[in-house]
C-alpha cells in the first residue's frame, strides 16, 4: 500500500517501450532521513530513505556530543545522500554496523525479465571504503585500526546490495561491489550492477534496492598511537579520512523486455519503423495530438534562453513546416510553399534539396500522405493531386542526386583509386534506403519510380551494404 503511495496504478512510465529507465534523484525532496526527536528511523514512505539512527555512547561519544544522544549515520550533502562512517568528528572511531540507503521503484511492467540498477557517484568526493582491515599486511594478520563497536576483518571494501520487493521479508544479497575506489580515480562515476535472477521480480512488484556500508574503515593505514584513537590518525596519508563512507548523487532502474523481432522483413513497403499502422501510431500522432503549451520556448540554449523547449513545436516545424500553436499556417506544396521542398521545383537549380534534410521531410510527408489516403478516414493535410505532383517532383529530383552520389573518397582517403573504405558512405545508404522505402510502395507507377531506376538504387545499396 505505501509502494502505491508512491506510484499509483495509473503511473506509467515506460510508454510501451522494450525498456524503460526510472530515476531517483534530487534527494533533499525524494528522501528521507532518521528521526532526531525519538531516535527512530523514520516511518515517513518515500521513494529514498537513509539511516539509521544510533544513540551515541562513552566509546563513540566524541567532540562534544552528548552521551545518550541520538545521532543519524545518514544525512544530505549538498543533493547528494551521505552515508557516514563515524558519529561525532575529530576523536572518533570507525563503526562497523551498517549504514544503509533505500530506493523503491516503481511497479513492475508487464514482459520485463531483466533489470538492472544504476547510482551515480558524487564527483566530489572519493569513497571511504577500505574494508575490516585497511592496510598493508599479510594475509591473517589484523590492522591496527581505530574502531569503536563489533568489527569484521574480514569484510573486502565495498559496499553491500540488498534485492527485494515491497511488502517481501526477505533479501537477496549480493557479494560486496567493491572498485568504487578506483573507478572514482577514473572518474568512471557512473556505476551498474545487473539485478539476480533468483530474485524473481513478478509483474506488479515494486522493486527495493538497499545500497549497505559493513565494516568499512573510513581511511587507509594503521593508526600508529593506540593512546590517540582516531581515524583521522593513519600512518598512510594517502587516502585521509573525511567521513564520507559513499556519496550518490541519482539511482535509476532500468526494466528490460524482449524484443521479438522477424526473422525476415515484411514484404510489403514502406517497412522502416513498422508497417504505416505502427509507423503513425508510435512515431507520428503522438506529436500531432501533443497539447499546446504556453510554458516551452522554441530557442531554449540560444543566447542564453532558459526554459524547456516544445516538442510539438519542433516536430511541426521540421515535419510540416509550420508551427501549429502559433496560429501559423500550412504551407502549399509548390514552388512558393514549404522552403524545405521549394528545391524540387526549382527549374533553374538542381533538382533536389542540397541538404539531405530537405528529402527526408518529402519522405516523411509522402509517407503521411499515402498512409493516410490507404486509410480511407480523410481529413489528410493535402489533396491527393498535390501530394502527386511531390511525389514526381521529389522521384525525378531524388534520381538526379543519386546519379551524382559519390559512394568512396576513393584514392582521396587512403584507396588507390579502387572503392576504398568511407564511413559516410553509411549516410548515404541511410538516405537512400528511406527514399526507396517510401518510393517504392508506390509499385507500379512506372512515372514515379522506374523498374530500371528501382533495380539500380536496390543494387548500389545491396552493394553498399556486403
Amino acid at each position: 500500500p505505501q509502494a502505491t503511495s508512491l506510484y499509483p496504478p495509473t503511473f506509467t512510465f515506460s510508454n510501451g517501450a522494450p525498456f524503460a529507465s526510472y530515476s531517483i534523484a534530487d534527494f533533499p525532496t525524494t528522501a528521507s532521513f532518521c528521526d532526531s526527536d525519538d531516535g527512530n528511523t523514520t516511518n515517513q514512505f518515500t521513494a529514498a530513505r537513509a539511516g539509521p539512527s544510533e544513540v551515541c555512547d562513552p566509546a563513540t561519544c566524541v567532540s562534544g556530543l552528548p552521551h545518550h544522544s541520538i545521532q543519524c549515520r545518514a544525512g544530505l550533502n549538498d543533493k547528494a545522500i551521505l552515508l557516514k562512517g563515524k558519529l561525532g568528528t575529530y576523536w572518533s572511531k570507525a563503526l562497523g554496523t551498517p549504514a544503509w540507503a533505500q530506493f523503491v521503484f516503481p511497479a513492475v511492467p508487464e514482459g520485463s525479465d531483466e533489470f538492472h540498477f544504476r547510482f551515480t557517484l558524487d564527483s566530489r568526493y572519493r569513497p571511504e571504503l577500505y574494508g575490516g582491515n585497511a592496510c598493508d599486511i599479510g594475509d591473517g594478520e589484523q590492522c591496527v585500526l581505530c574502531t569503536g563497536d563489533v568489527w569484521d576483518y574480514t569484510i573486502q571494501p565495498g559496499v553491500f546490495l540488498l534485492w527485494s520487493a515491497a511488502g517481501r521479508d526477505i533479501f537477496v544479497i549480493d557479494e560486496v561491489l567493491g572498485g568504487l575506489g578506483e573507478a572514482w580515480d577514473d572518474k568512471d562515476l557512473v556505476q551498474t550492477v545487473k539485478v539476480p535472477d533468483e530474485l524473481e521480480l513478478e509483474v506488479g512488484e515494486f522493486p527495493v534496492v538497499t545500497l549497505m556500508t559493513f565494516s568499512q574503515y573510513s581511511g587507509y593505514g594503521e593508526v600508529p598511537d593506540q593512546s590517540k584513537c582516531s581515524t583521522l590518525y593513519s600512518n598512510n596519508s594517502t587516502h585521509p579520512n573525511k567521513d564520507k563512507a559513499i556519496m550518490l548523487t541519482t539511482t535509476s532502474l532500468l526494466y528490460r523486455t524482449p524484443l521479438p523481432l522477424l526473422t525476415t522483413p515484411e514484404l510489403k513497403h514502406p517497412r522502416l519503423y513498422g508497417t504505416d499502422t505502427q509507423w503513425l501510431a508510435e512515431h507520428v500522432t503522438p506529436f500531432f495530438t501533443t497539447p499546446c503549451d504556453n510554458m516551452t520556448h522554441n530557442n531554449v540554449g540560444w543566447f542564453g534562453e532558459k526554459g524547456y523547449w516544445t516538442a510539438r513545436g519542433h516536430f511541426d516545424l521540421a515535419a510540416r513546416g509550420f508551427k501549429s500553436c502559433e496560429g501559423q499556417s500550412q504551407p502549399v506544396l509548390g514552388l512558393d510553399g514549404w522552403y524545405s521542398l521549394e528545391e524540387y521545383f526549382d527549374v533553374g537549380g538542381s533538382g533536389y534539396p542540397e541538404k539531405d534534410v530537405g528529402g527526408f521531410r518529402a519522405f516523411h510527408l509522402l509517407r503521411r500522405l499515402w498512409a493516410c489516403f490507404d486509410s480511407g478516414r480523410g481529413g489528410c493535410e493535402y489533396g491527393e493531386e498535390e501530394t502527386e505532383v511531390l511525389a514526381n517532383a521529389v522521384a525525378k529530383g531524388e534520381m538526379l542526386r543519386f546519379a551524382a552520389t559519390m559512394w568512396s573518397c576513393g584514392g582521396s582517403c587512403g584507396g588507390n583509386g579502387d572503392a576504398a573504405f568511407d564511413l559516410t558512405a553509411a549516410e548515404k545508404v541511410s538516405y537512400f534506403t528511406h527514399f526507396y522505402d517510401v518510393l517504392i510502395s508506390r509499385k507500379g507507377n512506372d512515372e514515379l519510380l522506374s523498374v530500371e531506376d528501382a533495380v539500380s538504387i536496390s543494387e548500389k545499396l545491396e552493394d553498399q551494404i556486403d
